[in-house]
Parts: structure tokens; C-alpha cells; sequence
């Protein structure tokens, strides 16, 4: 019962942020659609490249107990939303931005996705090598500019990882109560 209830936790906390990730996508596609028209297309393809792969997965994540399948799906999909993050930052010439919306999604990861702290480290780790890209693509003079801004941003990263893992401890003790409880409840009852 146990494992089915975080089975059933994950899934409904990853649909849920992949909807706000499908929302966000949406809107700032459709912002930048009627204030930019005909302006940088590839910015709009990595839009609609985003909202095609958060999309799919909404669609394929239904079964709560393909738990490996739906981890590789979800961070997959989240994997796609960090990548497609710079890319745009990059076609935008925007090093801001970028970094702000990558700290923000990765804070939220890790308090609403129930998932280990490694998924969250494998996301981290992609969030600042994208921001490293992003910053180096953008602003290439000075040379390391990037190092300034990314290490900005590196500690409240890494920190996620360990706020994930902290949660993470946090409902597994909240479980081994509920159980113990239920199991003194039934022995009261069988009494």
C-alpha cells in the first residue's frame, strides 16, 4: 500500500509540474508570437518543440506503477524544458533570464516532485551546464563572464539537491508514522 501511495504521489506531482512547465511554454509562446512577429522563428520552433515533448509525456504518463517508466519520461521531458530554457536565451541574446527561469524550475522540482535527491543532481547538473552555455554563447567577452553569473546561481542549485533529499526524508518518516499507527489501530481493533 505503501509503495502505491508513492507511486501514485509521483505521478500526480509530475503531471502537475509538467502542466506548469505546458502553461509557462504557452504563454510566453504566445507573448512572444504577437509582440515579435516574424521576428528570431527559431525561438518560436523551440517553443513549439517544448510544448510537443512536455505535451507527449502528459500523455504518456497514466499508469502510476510503471515507476521507472514514468521517471524517465518525467525527467526527460524536464530534461527538454532546461535545454529548450537556454537555447531560447541563446536566440534571444537574453543571459538573464534563462539563469532566473532555470533556479526557478529547479526550486520547484524539488519541493513538488517527489523524487530521489540523483534525479534532482542529474537535473542541477544539466540546469548549470545549460546555464554555462547560455551565459558563454550570449556574453563571450570577458572571457569566463559566464563563471560571474553561474556561480551566482551554482549554490541555490546545488542547494535544491539537498532540500530534495531532506522532503524526501521528511514523507518517508511521515509514512513510517502512518503505518505504525495503522498497525497499532488494527491491533487495538483485533483486542
Amino acid at each position: 500500500a505503501r509503495f502505491a501511495r508513492d507511486e501514485r504521489l509521483f505521478l500526480d506531482r509530475t503531471q502537475l509540474c509538467l502542466r506548469f512547465i505546458l502553461a509557462g511554454v504557452l504563454v510566453v509562446f504566445v507573448g512572444w508570437t504577437i509582440m515579435h512577429p516574424g521576428e528570431l522563428p527559431l525561438v518560436s520552433v523551440v517553443h513549439a518543440i517544448n510544448l510537443l515533448a512536455v505535451g507527449a509525456a502528459l500523455l504518456l504518463l497514466r499508469n502510476p506503477a510503471r515507476w521507472t517508466f514514468n521517471h524517465v519520461v518525467g525527467f526527460s521531458a524536464y530534461a527538454v524544458t532546461i535545454i529548450a530554457t537556454g537555447t531560447e536565451g541563446v536566440l534571444a541574446k537574453d543571459a538573464t533570464t534563462p539563469l532566473l527561469i532555470l533556479v526557478g524550475m529547479a526550486v520547484i522540482s524539488a519541493t513538488v516532485v517527489p523524487w530521489s535527491a540523483w534525479w534532482q543532481a542529474g537535473s542541477v547538473a544539466l540546469g548549470i551546464a545549460v546555464a554555462i552555455w547560455t551565459v558563454a554563447t550570449v556574453v563571450p567577452k570577458p572571457d569566463l563572464f559566464w563563471v560571474q553569473n553561474v556561480g551566482a546561481i551554482a549554490p541555490t542549485l546545488v542547494a535544491t539537491i539537498f532540500i530534495c533529499r531532506a522532503l524526501g526524508r521528511h514523507r518517508a518518516a511521515r509514512e513510517r508514522a502512518a503505518a505504525e499507527r495503522e498497525s497499532r489501530e488494527e491491533g487495538l481493533r483485533e483486542a
